[in-house]
């Protein structure tokens, strides 16, 4: 069972380097059935931020490979943003996320 993640146990200064971001905010999103996502403002722009609660390293990996694969098709879903090293994963703290 998954343990779902709350906007203060994101680290906002971390995310913020990974993805060269200055100014960012979390606001939760409601829904949801096995991950924890958040409107991320920031000054270049929002974006959504999940945080994989019901993956590990691998099966996140391969998320959000399959997401990013699927947008490249053309099929309606969200772009992942990678991080500033080229990662579509970031673990950070003992978060793993991912900006689709």
């Amino acid at each position: 069972m998954a343990h779902y993640t709350t906007a203060d146990q994101i680290d906002l200064a971390a995310v913020a380097d990974r993805y060269r971001l200055t100014g960012v905010s979390v606001t939760p999103l409601p829904g949801g059935a096995a991950n924890s996502s958040f409107r991320l403002a920031s000054d270049q722009g929002e974006y959504v931020l999940t945080s994989l609660d019901n993956h590990d390293e691998g099966s996140a990996t391969t998320l959000a490979r399959h997401t990013r694969a699927l947008h490249r098709l053309g099929v309606p879903t969200s772009e992942v943003v990678p991080t500033t090293d080229g990662s579509l994963v970031a673990p950070i703290s003992d978060r793993l996320l991912m900006s689709p």
